[in-house]
């Protein structure tokens, strides 16, 4: 009787399909409305985040697209796709700054991606049930709140890839240039926003390659596959190569990174195993920490049947007259698809290209938000099957993921709303060390290692303190020992000053103390704050 309500409620949205749109813009509309909730002391800020916003103030000020050195001067950022900063500066045209713009655009972004993805879910599952499942499901999972709560470029990317990929669908199913134009703009806006969209490019050349609009009658010649693909990459293009090129004419280099291979430490992998499993699961009792090595084990089962799903269903659509005839099963392959292509360019980047971002949380997101899609698939598939035993199993499965995410994003929530995150903390807004270091001489250079703290609060330019490792390659810094003899010169003259944050806590970690001592030893401790330490010359 309770497995035939679910059947009588698909139908009635069926039947009355207003009723389905009115539910998806609410559960948008909601999405709003939590992001309002987690950021009353404002956006979220990191590091990357003052990147972004420098980025915008410089474009606004005619400044191009640049972060400001110790001395104030402008430097061309290349290590930031310029998207996110060009959106931000956008709004500085109607007098308003980054910081607020910021968490005006990922508040309007976390409904508009729920509604993205309700509607791609229900292409790909045929049911608005599922369609309303999964929006929920993105709604409260920890990594999105999290990631639409911080200004960063999570948010709009997913917004570029959902579109991207939508329009890529009806690009297949029609054969229409211009969607194929469109989803070649869209996969442009989203490498400009993060340079993994990448694998956007190779997700939409190997679906243009492989799937055919309508199996039965018409089997296109391989010259017709090749050049939509040409077609959808060259849409987008000139945007992509107006960008490298600048990099390459402004730093002869297109991404201020360099090739060199660094092997992926365990302690990396076991964190992002972590962070996957402790998404989908329920972290009580060490569920997951204590059960490492066997969710590794599930999480590489799971891996190679994507990969055998992906490859033997390409291999039907290119060897046989059976294939994928209707769009659901063509948007499960593609998300399946992007899934793989995400991870492998991934990576890839952290062993060849950069090291220091590894599987934090942010970053598994833009690969479970397509396993979200391919989830909803399976349950379908489960339901569809119209015995006991599978339906049974999808309804468990889906209340089992249902409180597992609230769990998580109830704490999320609660952690979030309390004192603001990152630099928007009250601890960091009401700091001492930034007001000594404010109150210096304006002709002194500053030297820190929270360069990003200094300038989003107190608009502060600062020179970063040199590593002993380069966090890029784990190798040791090329010129570390000039540099450092540089800093401690101007120091000494009286010409600069070392800022350091959480110094009391870097001192307890030996290696992290003989760099502190490289950089001080014999240079007077002028200031000490409960956040911190100044160094100069008397």
């Amino acid at each position: 009787m309770a497995l035939k309500l679910f059947d009588r409620f698909e139908s009635f949205l069926a039947k009355y399909i207003g009723l389905y749109w009115v539910l998806l813009v609410l559960l948008a509309l909601a999405g709003v409305g939590l992001m309002i909730a987690v950021t009353p002391h404002g956006i979220g800020l990191v590091n990357d985040s003052v990147g972004y916003v420098a980025g915008a103030r410089n474009l606004l000020a005619g400044q191009g697209y640049s972060r400001l050195t110790g001395d104030g001067s402008p430097v061309p950022i290349t290590n930031y796709p310029p998207m996110f900063s060009i959106i931000l500066g956008l709004f500085g045209l109607v007098s308003l700054d980054a910081v607020p713009a910021a968490r005006f655009l990922n508040i309007f972004l976390m409904g508009l991606n729920v509604f993205l993805i309700g509607i791609t879910i229900r292409k790909a599952t045929r049911s608005t049930l599922l369609s309303l499942l999964g929006a929920v499901v993105f709604l409260i999972s920890n990594p999105v709140i999290r990631s639409h709560s911080f200004a960063m470029t999570e948010p709009l990317y997913l917004a570029f890839a959902f579109g991207m990929l939508l329009l890529l669908v009806k690009g297949i199913q029609t054969r229409k240039w211009y969607w194929l134009a469109g989803s070649g703009f869209l996969a442009s806006m989203a490498f400009l926003t993060r340079y993994v969209g990448v694998s956007l490019y190779a997700t939409g050349i190997a679906a243009l390659l492989v799937l055919r609009p309508d199996p039965e009658k018409d089997e296109m010649a391989w010259g017709e596959r090749i050049k939509q693909s040409l077609f959808f990459v060259e849409a987008g293009l000139l945007a992509v190569a107006m960008w490298l090129g600048r990099n390459i004419r402004v730093s002869s280099n297109v991404g201020n990174r360099q090739m060199l291979f660094h092997p992926i430490p365990v302690d990396k992998i076991n964190e992002g195993l972590l962070n996957f499993w402790g998404w989908l699961l329920p972290e009580r009792g060490g569920f997951v920490e204590n059960l490492l090595p066997l969710w590794g084990i599930v999480l590489l089962i799971v891996l190679l049947l994507l990969v055998l799903a992906v490859v033997t269903t390409a291999a039907g659509e290119l060897h046989s007259k059976d294939g994928l005839a209707e769009d659901a099963p063509r948007f499960v392959w593609i998300y399946a698809t992007q899934a793989l292509s995400y991870l492998a360019v991934l990576l890839l980047s952290l062993m060849f290209l950069d090291a220091s971002p590894i599987f934090e949380n942010r970053i598994l997101l833009l690969f479970e938000v397509p396993l979200i899609v391919v989830g909803m698939a399976g349950l379908g598939w489960l339901w569809q099957r119209k015995t006991n035993w599978g339906r049974w199993a999808s309804v468990f499965l889906a209340i089992m993921l249902l409180l597992s995410l609230a769990e998580d994003s109830l704490d999320a929530v609660k952690e979030l709303r309390r004192d603001g995150q990152g630099f928007a903390h009250s601890a960091i807004q009401e700091s001492q060390l930034i007001e000594a270091a404010s109150a210096l001489p304006q002709d002194v250079l500053l030297y820190s290692n929270r360069v990003t703290a200094l300038y989003i609060v107190a608009d502060l330019p600062a020179y970063v303190l040199p590593s002993p490792m380069n966090p890029a390659t784990r190798m040791p810094r090329e010129g570390y020992a000039e540099d450092v003899a540089n800093i401690r010169a101007k120091v000494l003259e009286g010409k600069g000053a070392i800022v350091f944050f959480n110094y009391y806590g870097l001192l307890t970690d030996p290696e992290e103390a003989a760099w502190i001592k490289d950089l001080t030893d014999g240079i007077p401790l002028i200031g000490e704050y409960d956040d911190g330490a100044i160094f100069g010359a008397q």
